[in-house]
């Protein structure tokens, strides 16, 4: 492995519920999970409006944080640069693969 490998910086070891409440429409009583293409459920939206993400989610942290903690010195570039062209290449696959995350209603 690289030496310059991130490896996964935050990981859940608890689900975390936070209440969205003020962010969805009006009038929501509906509970759905959101799953990827392999059926694991990655985030879920209960009826009374809290948000939930499901323990073992993992992520990189704020990748703009971790080049100046790094003192890397074109890092406002870099990100920039990242940040475009990650956005076309994952619009593109997206699109070429066909993305098969669904939202799913909860019993």
């Amino acid at each position: 492995m690289s030496e310059f490998a991130v490896r996964w910086v935050f990981v859940f070891e608890t689900d975390y519920v936070y209440n969205l409440s003020r962010h969805l429409p009006p009038g929501w009583n509906e509970a759905v999970a959101f799953v990827d293409r392999k059926g694991k459920t990655r985030f879920e939206i209960l009826a009374n409006g809290d948000g939930k993400v499901i323990a073992g989610y993992a992520w990189d942290g704020v990748f703009l944080e971790i080049l100046t903690r790094d003192r890397f010195a074109p890092r406002r570039v870099h990100y920039a640069a990242v940040r475009v062209f990650g956005g076309l290449f994952r619009r593109f696959t997206r699109w070429k693969r066909g993305y098969a995350g669904k939202r799913v209603a909860l019993s």
